[in-house]
């Protein structure tokens, strides 16, 4: 299959940049910005709000505590900023639902980088509805989650965040292999769809996840009959185990390590369970 890309940009690294880590990054016009109480489909805590001119970088993001930090955001791709206003939208949703940077290109995404941060298991959030056209559907992925899967998201607001609707979630590991630490998400035009149409990102959400610990799917410090729920969750619908285990790393149901969630786990945490 035809698949877009992004271009490969050299710049030089900051040396000890990496900071800790988790952002929530809102695209909107200057002072379009949630409230730090606002979570959409991850968590809540203060949001930058950038314009992405393509190629400018954003130096010293803030976390989700407001500190400021040493990790650099660059967009490549995207050039017109939607301004807009779904009518299903209202308060903080409006403010990151509402306004879209949108791509027309079928063989250019928009890429969204998050330079110098640190190593670790990151779950990353892109939103991509398009405002006021529920017709119009976004194709995303990130370099950095294993497969480098492709999600098709968008549709009408349904009154609240939904996977495959407003949001794609992705589980991504950043091991310190490449030129950067970094995470590359991207939004590009769906397959066979109108290029006229565009896709669109409207912002996205970084969180480091806490350490693994094997089998331990309800983060209480031990492996029992209370994780077997939380197992099933995590190796059938990454949204479900979010839902119920928000704070939780969905990767401790990798018990062989292959950094995929499926049925190759289930020995693994039969053998947790069956632990002394």
């Amino acid at each position: 299959m035809f698949r877009a890309f992004c271009p490969v940009i050299a710049v030089m690294v900051l040396a000890g940049s990496a900071q800790g880590q988790s952002f929530n990054i809102n695209i909107a016009p200057p002072g379009v910005v949630p409230p730090a109480s606002y979570g959409g489909a991850g968590q809540p805590g203060v949001w930058n709000s950038v314009t992405t001119n393509s190629g400018v970088y954003t130096n010293g993001l803030l976390d989700i505590n407001g500190t400021p930090t040493g990790v650099r955001f660059i967009q490549i791709g995207g050039f017109e900023l939607r301004v807009g206003d779904d009518p299903g939208t209202s308060g903080a949703d409006d403010a990151l639902m509402d306004d879209c940077l949108v791509t027309y290109s079928p063989t250019l995404e928009t890429c969204l980088y998050v330079r110098d941060i640190q190593i670790g298991i990151y779950e990353v959030i892109v939103y991509a509805m398009m405002p006021s056209r529920p017709d119009v559907m976004s194709y995303v992925s990130s370099n950095e989650e294993p497969g480098y899967p492709h999600k098709v998201i968008g549709g009408g607001w349904p009154g609240y965040h939904k996977q495959g609707v407003t949001y794609s979630r992705h589980i991504c590991y950043v091991d310190g292999g490449g030129t950067y630490n970094q995470i590359q998400a991207h939004s590009g035009i769906v397959p066979g769809n109108p290029a006229a149409d565009g896709a669109a990102t409207n912002g996205f959400q970084i969180r480091l996840l806490p350490p693994q610990a094997t089998g331990d799917m309800n983060c209480d410090g031990a492996v029992n009959a209370g994780d077997i729920e939380g197992f099933v969750k995590a190796i059938t619908s990454d949204e479900s185990y979010s839902l119920a285990h928000a704070l939780c790393n969905i990767t401790n149901a990798d018990t062989n390590l292959d950094r995929y969630r499926d049925a190759a786990d289930v020995p693994g945490f039969v053998n947790a369970l069956l632990a002394p």
